[in-house]
């Protein structure tokens, strides 16, 4: 069997664009460099039966996934260190 090309080999690699609730924080309050949503005080994992998710509670909270956070994201300007967590 000859061997195939990838279908989109020719296309340059994208990186999903940031949500809007990450860059609105970004251009509310800066990027703090080298800093990430995870290890912020600020940054809260949630559990409830066999879902989990994380919040920011510094911006608007539902029940969807809309509103969720990850760890990975670039930290904002309001980021503190998890230490300063009450």
């Amino acid at each position: 069997m000859p061997k195939q090309d990838a279908l989109f080999a020719d296309l340059p690699a994208e990186d999903a664009p940031e949500p809007s609730r990450i860059s609105d924080m970004h251009r509310m309050f800066g990027v703090v460099e080298g800093k990430r949503c995870g290890d912020c005080r600020h940054f809260r994992r949630y559990e409830q039966g066999n879902s989990k998710f994380a919040k920011c509670d510094l911006t608007t909270q539902t029940g969807g996934r809309a509103t969720d956070w990850k760890v990975k994201f670039d930290a904002c300007g309001k980021w503190e260190t998890e230490a300063m967590r009450p």
